[in-house]
This record gives structure tokens, C-alpha cells and sequence, in this order.
């Protein structure tokens, strides 16, 4: 007995159009087509606070995708001069929920703000956020803004 299989063109073309199609709408390998909200913080924001002592600003830099990698803080030593500390390969999640936004830098701290009708400034407010043995404890950094550079 002999089988014969029979090869149908269009069952090809099937099979590559669903693939194709399966691809474009991101099923393929979970590649998301549409960039996260996050995504409008790319490139490199200046964050600035009135009640801060501990630095003078941060440069916070984000990739295509909103993460923040690197952190540069200049701050002033005892001595009065000017010092910067970079922070490299950081792979911290902002959330982006409509206007608003939340980044938690190093160092426990906050910043909380709503974005201007241009995406090109947030304005809200600074804390730290400390927790031990499953208590946060809150501390007031006054108010707090990110400028895009």
C-alpha cells in the first residue's frame, strides 16, 4: 500500500499569513507593539527640590522604555564643593498611570507628580520611604519637580 500526501498551496499561505498577522499584533515572542506609558519620560529629566538638603539635583536618564538607568546627583561636601556621584546600570520601574507619575529613586526617595499638558515638566512632591520590619515609615520632602533636558 502507498500514501500519497498531497501538498495544498494554500495551506502555506495560511500558515504564513497567520504568522505574519500573529507577529504584527505582538503575539509572537510576547513582543509588546505599543511602548508602556512609561515611555514618555525617554531621554533626561532634571529633579529638583525646595526643602532638600542632602543634594542640589539629580539627572535622572530613562531608556525607550521609561526604566531609569543612571542617576546623577550633585551635592555639596563639608568642605562647601561641588560633588557628583553617578549611579550606572540601574534598572528601576517608574509608573506612569495618565498624567501622573511615581519614581522611586536609590536611597528611598519619592517622587510623586502630575505632568504638564506638554509632558515636558511634573510638579508634585518629594518624600523617603523607609521600611522596617513591615512598617513604611513616610518622611515629608516638601514639594518636588522634574524638567525634561
Amino acid at each position: 500500500m502507498r500514501i500519497r500526501w498531497r501538498r495544498s498551496r494554500g495551506g502555506a499561505w495560511a500558515l504564513i499569513a497567520c504568522l505574519a498577522f500573529a507577529a504584527l499584533m505582538g503575539g509572537a515572542c510576547e513582543v509588546n507593539v505599543t511602548p508602556p506609558a512609561e515611555a514618555v519620560l525617554a531621554g533626561t529629566w532634571l529633579l529638583t527640590g525646595e526643602q532638600i538638603s542632602t543634594f542640589i539635583d539629580k539627572t535622572l536618564v530613562f531608556n525607550g522604555s521609561g526604566r531609569l538607568t543612571q542617576i546623577t546627583t550633585r551635592s555639596t561636601n563639608l568642605f562647601g564643593s561641588e560633588q557628583r556621584v553617578v549611579e550606572r546600570d540601574l534598572n528601576l520601574n517608574p509608573v506612569v498611570n495618565g498624567s501622573n507619575v511615581r519614581i522611586v529613586l536609590t536611597g528611598d526617595l519619592v517622587f510623586e507628580g502630575t505632568f504638564n499638558d506638554g509632558l515636558t515638566e511634573a510638579v508634585g512632591k518629594l518624600q523617603t520611604e523607609t521600611t522596617w520590619f513591615n512598617t513604611t515609615i513616610i518622611t515629608d520632602q516638601g514639594p518636588g519637580k522634574i524638567v525634561k533636558q
